[in-house]
């Protein structure tokens, strides 16, 4: 469905005062939010409150950086996106 490419891997330590990725910790609300919502969460808060009940806290993992991904369409996805089922606007 697409391509990219892995910018860079680091290790991440997320507990509930804070990140650490690859020996830098951030703690302060801002710095929190921010890496939050670029992870696809609304705020810190709640990306804490996911891992501790899916993974568990504290919880180690990698931090996967990727470019920007290069979406290339298959004639069964413009086929999907053209049918009248998949509309917002359908009222059904």
């Amino acid at each position: 469905m697409g391509e990219t490419t892995c910018k860079s891997v680091s290790e991440v330590l997320i507990n509930q005062n804070g990140v650490n990725v690859d020996d830098k910790i951030i703690i302060n609300q801002i710095g929190l939010d921010k890496f939050a919502i670029a992870d696809g969460f609304d705020n810190w808060l709640h990306m804490m409150e996911w891992f501790a009940n899916t993974h568990g806290l504290p919880f180690t993992g990698d931090l996967i950086e990727w470019d920007d991904l290069e979406v290339k369409p298959t004639t069964e996805m413009i086929e999907a996106l053209n049918d009248w089922s998949f509309r917002t606007d359908y009222r059904g």
